[in-house]
């Protein structure tokens, strides 16, 4: 695709990249194609090479990209195989927070909750999001974020307890659809605990933030 064909210098620039999508036709535009072009970028040579980002800001400005619907490309992720590192989500999720801050009907919270058809996937991307910690990720940030718990919750607890909860309501794992997704799917059945093992729940995603995990799932 175009992408390819132009390489890294395509996203070095804002201006590069729209004179870079000038050169496609809109109908190669769709939100599918989109979502294929964040894939890449976020995974050819290590997710260093692209910057997505630059090319979603790009994209919004162009007369086919401002037609799209940024929640279709989100569930063009929802394809059997594919699995994210850590990098590629933190990738695909930072160029799309822009969206989700400036747009009331973008919810950012799909790329690991909701429905999926591909529930292998989605786990992926649901523990990608969950290995970060709050400074990686602060999910405090996030618009319209549906929490599993809040500080209100702890007005009564001591003062060692509430600096607890304060870090704890920034970790990813203060996201409801996180935590319920996360937990619906490793106990569907034991081929999917298998493979959550495999991926390294419960022993690095939950392990890790016991103590904030033990919050979220009573909250």
């Amino acid at each position: 695709h175009l992408v390819h064909r132009t390489g890294p210098k395509g996203t070095a620039s804002l201006e590069s990249c729209k004179e870079m999508l000038a050169a496609a036709e809109t109908r190669d535009i769709g939100y599918q194609q989109v979502a294929c072009v964040l894939l890449f970028m976020v995974m050819a040579h290590n997710g260093e090479a692209y910057e997505p980002g630059v090319f979603v800001s790009a994209l919004r400005q162009h007369r086919a990209g401002q037609r799209l619907d940024w929640q279709d490309v989100v569930h063009s992720f929802d394809r059997e195989g594919l699995v994210v590192t850590k990098r590629q989500f933190l990738g695909l999720y930072n160029a799309l927070l822009p969206l989700a801050h400036e747009y009331e009907n973008f919810d950012i919270q799909l790329l690991w909750g909701d429905n999926w058809d591909h529930l292998i996937t989605q786990l992926s991307f649901v523990v990608a999001f969950l290995s970060h910690s709050a400074e990686e990720l602060d999910a405090s940030q996030i618009p319209r974020l549906r929490t599993a718990f809040d500080l209100e919750q702890f007005q009564d607890a001591s003062d060692e307890v509430k600096a607890a909860a304060a870090k704890a309501v920034k970790h990813p794992f203060v996201s409801l659809d996180a935590t319920t997704t996360l937990f619906s799917t490793i106990f569907r059945s034991q081929e999917y605990y298998a493979h959550a093992q495999s991926l390294g729940i419960p022993n690095r995603t939950i392990n890790s933030s016991t103590d904030i995990f033990v919050v979220a799932a009573s909250g």
